[in-house]
């Protein structure tokens, strides 16, 4: 959004009523630093960091991906 110009602030300035929500998988550099801030953040990433990955799979030296994409809609 804040590459359309409609980030937090503008829109906060605009309406300070409005309630905005918004969900990054590795922080948001307004509220702190992050070693991941940069990186991206979609299904099997969080399914890696999570550590999901390290239960499934052939055996336990091969992680693999759960089925469903979980790290896209257990946040919703």
């Amino acid at each position: 959004m804040e590459r359309f110009g409609l980030g937090y602030e503008v829109l906060h300035e605009a309406n300070p009523r409005l309630v905005y929500a918004c969900l990054r998988g590795f922080g948001d550099k307004r509220t702190g630093a992050s070693p991941y801030g940069t990186w991206p953040a979609y299904d099997v990433v969080a399914q890696a960091m999570g550590g999901i990955m390290a239960i499934t799979g052939p055996d336990g030296a091969t992680p693999m991906k759960i089925g469903p994409g979980v790290g896209d809609i257990v946040p919703e």
